[in-house]
């Protein structure tokens, strides 16, 4: 538990120390500003717009001026002698005639002295008419007039931060700042704006001399066909090489599902969805497949990265589950090894990238979401009634050779006793509601954004007497740290309750039990007690389906904790370097109190017990990347990531449970006085810790783009993990992936109707650690017992141990390749997109378990690579806007 408090403090104290950040930076302001490039001046004759450049670079200031209104006459001035940019402006500017407006911290406008507006004061926004917004690369603007104007949502009407305006043709431009404000010249009444930012349609805006113009945006029908969320990074999804499926906020939230998993269904091509069990919550797990399986003995769960987290793989049960479905940005999958590639040994089975909302840049939004619908089951088969069920079970008991028994002789009476009787189907399922809140509040200042989101989550099962309630808080936040520096965090915690019932053993399962219990027997007698059917009587000696539902009291309480916090440095120009820490705890609680009850049939309580089982299972991750990115010769852009992960999974757990007396309440504490067992077979207890697996990787990705239409990736990870021989614990897991944009290229600009083709290629390699820890080595058994002497008395029997499984130290990682050629088209103004996928994937060295000759001397199954599977199959994906609103 110490280690669990030491991991939490720091998460909850950077969680804190970015929500204070962002509070105390709400109020500053945006300001775009573009400057020419020029050397830095340490202090000599030059232009007034070189020192202003000079100034720009020492003290990391944006500054808006004019070019073509400042002196060009050389001037004397030496800036290396100044600590702060507004003593340097100041000095420079007053001589010549000229002051500056402070718009924000790190802005700047320069303006002709006396142009100030008074009481506009050093932080007013308000932007003297004759300074220009832009300048013009490479030149001097010649604006004859200027506009100014302010870009909203089409549809909320709210402005709409960071739009590009640019005037069609020429190298000018600028941006709107937080109050969708911008300002821009134009060289005549015929220049055209071109106005561009992601998550929405771009427009092209014709001013026709007016001074004050107000432009909306529609919103983007593919939001996010424009970015994709790839390993350690994201791609222009016209860039991608790889075969990723995308799906919105709006589709992930447009069915009340319990958890993102149950969202996917019947979304994604290639990608199967199954629910193991109807329980409450998604608590029976779901079983998400990406092409098939590709392992016989172990996992075949896809890699599941939250907000950059590789979530660790905890078999049935849904990890998916601990947040709200409202809460998620984006869910991109990962299919093919290309893309998978990147997140080596644990990939072969697909990774789904899920990105959580963040704070955008405007004021406060608060945005409340609920909903409350009945659920109940669908199509139940039709049961026998008491005569049909007379009649037939003296039917099956005379074909058997078998007396009838003398309860069921007489159909007529039976029926006349008890009608139709139970149907047991009705009894056990019921209309069960569900019920979904979830309160979010987003928004932030160009250098601190902020995402807070509350969420309630309560199912009613379909079967009677189960539930399952969540709580959950989640807190995003982003902070800039001067022009270089960027820190943030996502941390998200939740409580659930969980209220089950058997519904997979073999003879105690819920469902079993009502479809097989005769009608002609009852839940309860008429004095309240437990009915149950009676062998001799029924033919029918199983426990009643509601004694099941009522008596055994079982709850399953989890508390999760996930979070990381990241700093993001930029060292230079294109150049930036990362560190990210996060960890994952996961503390749950099984209780089980089964008191003794009484019935008159079927097999009720006879001694009453209660267990508990507490068990702690956290998860650490550290991450250091380095990224660059830069565009050579305006064609050529070239993007590569290096870096280094380490992960480290444990557990421990305390299992205790006694039975004996005839008490009736939930006791957390155990009390001999009441609860009294009569013999040591009616106390058990367990515990056990240790390391699930351990792994460090070293990755590297680069990615080039020609042009803007031909693409090539590589990437190459290296793994290591604990649960091999040190012989085999390294692997290596290389991918290559190219694509050709054709609409790109001349000779497809004549083809009005085709406005995207695209064909790609994939080759890769992934992996699968499907093996226990330490398999490789031998067992020993210490249950063993051995006699020596006489068989009885105190030395008789003794307890010792044996080999009971040989070792392999040649196991290795299950290996997966696979190949994928794609095609991506969007044609008729992109009302109907379509994307096909042909792939083969093989998996080699599969794991298989051997079981060794008895002569060894041991009886356990030993693992080896002996397998091979091979899949094969096409992803198509078609997706029509036949009716739009025009904008």
């Amino acid at each position: 538990m110490r280690k669990f408090s030491s991991w939490l403090k720091p998460l909850w104290v950077a969680s804190m120390l970015v929500l204070c950040l962002t509070q105390g930076t709400a109020q500053s302001q945006p300001f775009t500003a573009m400057a020419s490039d020029v050397p830095l001046f340490a202090g000599s004759k030059g232009t007034v717009s070189a020192f202003l450049e000079a100034i720009h670079k020492r003290f990391q200031v944006d500054i808006v001026y004019e070019a073509s209104r400042l002196p060009k006459e050389k001037v004397e001035f030496e800036p290396g002698q100044y600590n702060n940019a507004e003593q340097a402006l100041n000095d420079l500017l007053t001589p010549l005639g000229y002051t500056f407006k402070k718009l924000s911290s790190g802005s700047y406008s320069v303006v002709p002295a006396g142009k100030v507006k008074p009481g506009a004061g050093k932080d007013s926004m308000d932007v003297d008419e004759g300074a220009a917004t832009q300048i013009e690369a490479g030149g001097k603007p010649d604006t004859s007039f200027v506009v100014k104007g302010k870009v909203t949502d089409e549809k909320t009407g709210a402005p709409i931060v960071g739009v590009s305006v640019v005037v069609k043709g020429k190298a000018v431009g600028t941006q709107t700042d937080i109050d969708g404000m911008f300002s821009i010249g134009l060289n005549s009444s015929g220049d055209v704006l071109v106005l561009t930012v992601v998550g929405y349609e771009a427009k092209e805006y014709k001013p026709d001399g007016q001074a004050l113009v107000d432009i909306t945006l529609n919103p983007s029908a593919a939001v996010l066909s424009d970015v994709v969320v790839v390993g350690y990074g994201t791609r222009s999804r016209k860039s991608l090489t790889t075969s990723v499926s995308s799906i919105s906020a709006k589709e992930v939230v447009a069915t009340p599902v319990a958890d993102a998993a149950q969202a996917l269904q019947g979304r994604i091509a290639g990608v199967t969805i199954t629910q193991n069990s109807g329980a409450p919550g998604g608590t029976g797990g779901t079983s998400i497949r990406i092409r098939g399986i590709s392992s016989l003995t172990g996992t075949n769960n896809p890699l599941i990265v939250v907000d950059g987290y590789p979530l660790p793989d905890q078999g049935a049960d849904n990890i998916l589950n601990s947040f709200g479905t409202g809460d998620i940005e984006s869910i991109d999958v990962l299919k093919d090894a290309a893309a998978t590639a990147i997140y080596g040994v644990r990939a072969s089975n697909g990774v789904i990238m899920i990105t959580t909302k963040r704070g955008k840049v405007g004021k406060t939004s608060l945005n409340v979401d609920m909903y409350r619908g009945i659920q109940q089951a669908w199509r139940l088969p039709d049961m026998l009634n008491a005569k049909e069920y007379a009649i037939l079970n003296s039917e099956a008991r005379i074909a058997s050779g078998l007396n009838i028994l003398p309860k069921l002789a007489d159909p007529a009476a039976i029926e006349a006793q008890y009608g139709q009787g139970t149907n047991w189907l009705n009894e056990v399922f019921r209309r069960a509601a569900i019920t979904n809140f979830n309160l979010t509040a987003s928004g932030g200042s160009p250098n601190a954004q902020y995402m807070l989101s509350a969420g309630y989550f309560k199912q009613d099962g379909i079967l009677y007497k189960t539930d399952y309630e969540r709580f959950n808080l989640r807190f995003n936040g982003d902070v800039k740290v001067g022009n270089r520096i960027k820190i943030g965090n996502s941390l998200m915690m939740s409580k659930s309750i969980e209220h089950g019932a058997d519904t997979y053993t073999a003879f105690n399962s819920i469902l079993l039990l009502a479809l097989t219990s005769p009608p002609t027997v009852t839940p309860r007698n008429p004095d309240g007690t437990y009915a149950g059917g009676n062998g001799s009587t029924d033919g029918f000696n199983e426990p009643n389906p509601i004694y099941q539902l009522e008596v055994p009291q079982n709850s399953y309480i989890k508390y999760r904790v996930t979070g990381n916090i990241f700093a993001e440095l930029e060292l230079m120009k294109g150049l930036k370097f990362k560190t990210l820490l996060g960890g994952d705890f996961n503390f749950a609680e099984n209780r089980n109190f089964s008191p003794a009850t009484t019935s008159t049939g079927g097999r009720p309580i006879v001694l009453t017990g209660y267990s508990t089982q507490k068990g702690f299972y956290p998860d650490y991750l550290a991450e250091i990347t380095l990224a660059y990115d830069k565009t050579f010769a305006g064609k050529h852009k070239v993007n590569a990531l290096v870096g280094y992960t380490t992960q480290e999974n444990r557990y421990s757990f305390v299992s205790a449970g006694r039975g004996g007396g005839t008490f009736s309440q939930l006791i957390p504490v155990l009390n001999n006085q009441i609860f009294l067992p009569t013999d040591i077979s009616q106390i058990s207890n367990a515990a056990e810790d240790g390391i699930n697996s351990r792994f460090i990787s070293y990755v590297g990705r680069v990615n080039y783009d020609f042009d803007n239409r031909g693409f090539f990736s590589f990437s190459l990870r290296r793994d290591g993990s604990s649960n091999f021989a040190p012989q085999n614990k390294f692997a290596m897991f290389p991918s290559v992936s190219a694509g050709w944009r054709l609409t790109a290229e001349p000779f497809m600009q004549d083809v009005n109707w085709l406005n995207e083709l695209k064909v790609r290629g994939s080759f890769g390699y992934t992996g699968n650690p499907n093996v226990a820890a330490y398999s490789y080595i031998q067992a020993i058994n210490q249950s063993f017992q051995y006699t020596f002497g006489n068989s009885s008395g105190s030395g008789g029997i003794v307890q010792a141990a044996a080999p009971s499984r040989s070792y392999n130290p040649d196991i290795k990682w299950e290996k997966n390749e696979q190949l994928n050629i794609g095609i991506d088209a969007a044609m008729l103004s992109n009302k109907l997109r379509f994307s096909v996928d042909v792939y083969q994937r093989r998996s080699k060295d599969l794991i298989l378990y051997v079981a060794p000759p008895f002569v060894s001397g041991t009886y356990e199954a030993v693992p080896y690579n002996t397998g091979t599977l091979q899949n094969r199959g096409i992803d198509f994906t078609a997706n029509a806007n036949v009716i739009s609103k025009k904008s």
